[in-house]
């Protein structure tokens, strides 16, 4: 049509398929040179080529991996005991797993129970040890007790596979060591009350120490309850937990 100019005679193509667009550069040489490097991407679109591939490739070899949790086992008596006759498998023995920190989980037959304070730290002073004396070596699951294989199936990993470090049965020196350690501490408490120190905050720490309540000298024959100030502080503690609970239910 005169007047008219067609695609074509302006120096424009028409819109072609992928299909028809990729048989028309296999044909053409001239295109070909001209996409350079990219022109087995753009003969396949789904899949990259040239400058795109390989950024794509680094991207994936420069992900971060995943590093394992380091966790140990710890085999104890459920009421901090002597573990003379300890024995892995037993119903009545407590499976402990233990992070680095000395925090973990306790596990009685592949279930979860909770701990009593004085139980849970000692439990995690032993297990600090044994984390300080591992080797670097790594123990298999299908070489634990069968009550341990169970505790780990139960064990929320934090989005890692587990390492284990140890494996320990406590034994008697363990005790005799924690035991030690919170005598000293119970020396030092003693030590700062005869100094005079913060009673209050003595005895706070103490409750903490040995998962004690504020009501332990309620009705408790215990002659350390009698020592000077012991009942004050125990009942001005009560007194702060009463005004926490009341403020606590205004919100």
């Amino acid at each position: 049509m005169p007047g008219k100019i067609s695609g074509d005679r302006a120096g424009r193509r028409p819109q072609q398929s992928p299909a028809a667009e990729a048989q028309g550069i296999r044909q053409d040489p001239i295109r070909q040179a001209s996409i350079g490097p990219d022109f087995p991407g753009r003969l396949n679109p789904a899949q990259p080529s040239g400058p795109a591939a390989g950024a794509a490739t680094a991207q994936t070899s420069n992900a971060p991996a995943a590093v394992a949790e380091e966790v140990g086992i710890l085999f104890l008596r459920a009421d901090g005991g002597d573990p003379q006759q300890l024995q892995a498998d037993s119903g009545s023995t407590l499976v402990f797993i233990a992070r680095r920190d000395g925090e973990g989980r306790a596990y009685r037959n592949g279930r979860e129970v909770g701990l009593e304070a004085a139980v849970k730290e000692s439990a995690a002073e032993i297990a600090l040890a044994q984390f300080g004396a591992a080797t670097s070596g790594e123990i298999a699951v299908s070489t634990l007790p069968a009550g341990a294989q169970a505790a780990l199936r139960q064990y929320p990993a934090a989005g890692a596979s587990l390492r284990i470090v140890f494996s320990h049965m406590t034994n008697r020196a363990d005790t005799g060591r924690v035991s030690d350690q919170h005598a000293a501490k119970i020396l030092a408490l003693e030590t700062s009350a005869n100094a005079g120190k913060n009673i209050v905050a003595l005895i706070k720490t103490a409750m903490q120490m040995f998962g004690l309540k504020s009501d332990a000298c309620d009705n408790s024959e215990d002659a350390r309850c009698n020592e000077p100030g012991v009942r004050d502080a125990f009942a001005q503690i009560k007194r702060e937990e009463a005004q926490q609970r009341a403020s606590a239910a205004r919100f």
